[in-house]
């Protein structure tokens, strides 16, 4: 596919880079070689605290299935470092992003290729949209929860189109047809308490 991958953490060949800069002033970049066949100089942590959800999004030729909503440790409910904008478009392309439109009165964009949340509350909604350029055949949106979600608690995605809802602890592949490259296509995932999952679906069913 073509699109943007998720973090990397090793440079390939004829591979386009995207660098962020979260900070006002001059970062400086260094690219450790690689110390012998097979080992990276530095490799990733992958290990966290709380609950993530990875949003993949693939269409024939595009794609985006670098996406993450959830709560870890050390997030806060504000913009912070665990909240990462969306890369530039290409010319074409399948582009999933979360929407935090209350974050423009801050200067800041609202498209979001993460958006983590403090582990110290419970309940919360993400604003999912996926926008597409140039694919010409259908979406295919996945998940995949990683990490110790409460068994108490329950996740629900909301299709704002066509007004199904999908459990999101459960294992399941869904087909988008019907999109349009004019407007977004939009979800609302609620996670948090079941009592407050059934009344925020109820409420924007309501709209």
């Amino acid at each position: 596919y073509e699109g943007w991958t998720d973090e990397e953490t090793q440079l390939k060949p004829w591979a386009g880079y995207s660098i962020y800069n979260r900070t006002s002033f001059t970062q400086t970049v260094t690219i450790i070689p690689i110390q012998r066949a097979g080992q990276l100089a530095r490799e990733k942590d992958d290990s966290f605290e709380g609950w993530q959800v990875k949003l993949m999004a693939r269409g024939n030729t595009y794609a985006d299935p670098g996406n993450m909503i959830g709560r870890v440790k050390g997030a806060q409910e504000e913009l912070d470092k665990f909240d990462n904008p969306e890369p530039p478009t290409l010319s074409e392309y399948v582009s999933m992003t979360m929407a935090r439109p209350e974050w423009k009165e801050e200067g800041f964009t609202t498209l979001f290729t993460s958006d983590m949340r403090s582990l110290e509350q419970r309940d919360g909604i993400w604003d999912v949209e996926l926008r597409v350029k140039g694919e010409k055949g259908p979406i295919t949106f996945s998940y995949d929860l990683e990490g110790n979600f409460p068994t108490e608690d329950a996740m629900v995605m909301l299709d704002m189109s066509t007004r199904e809802h999908y459990n999101l602890l459960d294992d399941k592949i869904i087909e988008i047809t019907e999109y349009s490259e004019d407007f977004p296509y939009r979800f609302k995932i609620f996670a948090g308490s079941p009592e407050f999952v059934a009344s925020a679906m109820a409420d924007a069913l309501s709209l």
